[in-house]
């Protein structure tokens, strides 16, 4: 698998089993950044450390076979893949689903050994996210000592300073804003009547679930 993202993803921060310390890779526009950015704003890990923002089950799978702490963000479906087809102009839609719905079947049958991080939780409550991993990895994360209001805002300072300065530190980085929010109405028919939509929820309530147990 190593092998496998390296040809496929070498330029981007996949899973190195002579590195990676902390795998945080999800489906698309389920707050990856987000998450990592609080991982590295309060737990002392840096980019080179963590594997993220590859969106591939073949990184999490690498990572969790090879013991890794694994962190897996997971936002509902149907607002998830809308915001998807906003970020990318409306391009794959259809292998989304797919896509989808393989990411969420590997966490559900490795939900001992991948720690789920709901989009929610990611935003405003990213103390149970820490709690969450730890009581499955030991004290890998670190509570954070400020409000995620607070926490967020200082990530947003940052990420402001760094696109003034040509400092992005992750692949890709999209931010929400009511241009986005208005198109998404035009992708809701086409998401809401894709026939593996009810098979994405169906696999979201069963994550909704494990995040509960964990």
């Amino acid at each position: 698998l190593e092998a496998w993202l390296k040809r496929h993803r070498g330029h981007l921060n996949h899973t190195r089993l002579d590195r990676t310390e902390l795998c945080v890779d999800g489906f698309l526009r389920s707050a990856n950044s987000l998450l990592c950015r609080k991982i590295i704003e309060t737990a002392g890990y840096t980019n080179r450390t963590l594997s993220h923002h590859i969106h591939k089950r073949h990184n999490i799978e690498c990572a969790v076979l090879a013991n890794i702490p694994t962190i897996v963000p997971v936002r509902e479906p149907e607002a998830c893949i809308k915001s998807y087809l906003v970020y990318t102009g409306g391009k794959f839609g259809g292998g989304m689903f797919q896509h989808y719905i393989e990411m969420l079947e590997f966490v559900i049958l490795y939900k001992s050994a991948a720690t789920v991080a709901l989009f929610e939780e990611i935003t405003s409550d990213y103390a149970s996210i820490v709690k969450r991993a730890n009581r499955m990895y030991g004290d890998i994360l670190t509570l954070p000592t400020v409000s995620d209001t607070e926490l967020n805002d200082n990530i947003a300072n940052k990420v402001a300073t760094e696109s003034q300065h040509e400092e992005k530190k992750f692949y890709r980085e999209g931010v929400p804003n009511k241009s986005r929010d208005s198109l998404k109405q035009e992708y809701a028919t086409f998401v809401r009547s894709h026939p593996q939509l009810s098979r994405c929820r169906s696999l979201y309530e069963k994550i909704l679930q494990i995040a509960a147990d964990q």
